[in-house]
């Protein structure tokens, strides 16, 4: 015969499992808060501090806005 696993028994075994995992995760997080909170903090500074996505789509508009008169900077990046 098949055994039963929708017991109470079962549920005490997922139970203290899942005790298991999330002691083992305090833990984790207990002994590598430091480290854990510097890759956070470089994280937020990535997103935060990148450089946004150009609206210029051709050369064309380049060379309009370099030429309006107006203080540029330009900034350059090569993905290779």
């Amino acid at each position: 015969m098949p055994e039963e696993t929708g017991g109470p028994q079962g549920s005490e075994d997922r139970g203290a499992a899942m005790s298991g995992i999330v002691a083992s995760f305090l833990g984790l997080l207990r002994d590598n808060w430091l480290f854990l909170l510097i890759i956070g903090a470089l994280a937020v500074a990535f997103l935060v501090l990148r450089t946004p996505a150009s609206d210029v789509a051709s050369l064309a508009e380049v060379d309009a806005i370099l030429t309006s008169g107006q203080p540029t900077v330009v900034e350059v990046f090569s993905n290779t």
